[in-house]
């Protein structure tokens, strides 16, 4: 690697993980809009960085340097146990008010089901035909399309990171299928149409 081509990494490094200390943060103090924007922001800036730097590679490596990050992140905090979290007065409203209507086990329990559901496969499916749609965009017309199937791939992983913290985020179980439907629907037509 040249010179400028390890500044780049470098600073691909710094910001990624600025990036998961930001969303870190969001997750933990829910009222931090900003730091949930911020976060995502640095991370997709590290990944561009790392294509300057490595090409495809680059963002390959920046990602799975990313994965470690948060892995051994997520260990110390599994060690130290997990901090509290800080609710505001709106939040805590919202909580007691879903509270007293999920008193009901049986609903309890479908509400978890979905909500898994919904942030792991319905929010993968997005995440593939939203990487379809761009593949559609991006395929060279004459060539090798294999480095825009590679791209997208890695789009893919990332776009599935984003859609299951965005729908994780949102508080109220309505409004949170709303968006993941809708997001399913106009991902869809997307890929397909």
């Amino acid at each position: 690697m040249t010179p400028v081509e390890t500044i780049w990494l470098g600073t691909s490094l710094v910001a990624i993980a600025a990036g998961l200390a930001l969303l870190y943060r969001a997750w933990r103090e829910k009222s931090a809009p900003v730091s949930l924007i911020t976060g995502w922001g640095l991370i997709i800036l590290a990944t561009i960085f790392a294509a300057f730097a490595n090409s495809d590679r680059g963002i390959a490596q920046i990602w799975v340097i990313g994965m470690v990050i948060a892995s051994v992140g997520f260990t110390l905090l599994a060690g130290q146990g997990l901090p509290p979290l800080k609710f505001t007065a709106s939040d805590k409203a919202i909580s007691r008010k879903e509270l007293a209507a999920s008193r009901h086990p049986v609903l309890k329990v479908v509400g978890s089901i979905w909500t898994l559901l919904l942030s792991g496969p319905i929010a993968g499916i997005i995440a593939l035909l939203a990487a379809a749609a761009i593949f559609r965009v991006v395929r060279p017309e004459t060539g090798n399309p294999a480095t825009a199937g590679v791209s997208t791939i890695l789009i893919a992983v990332l776009l599935w990171a984003f859609v299951s913290t965005i729908l994780l985020i949102e508080s109220r179980p309505l409004r949170r299928s709303i968006y993941g439907l809708a997001a399913l629907g106009l991902t869809a037509a997307g890929a397909f149409i």
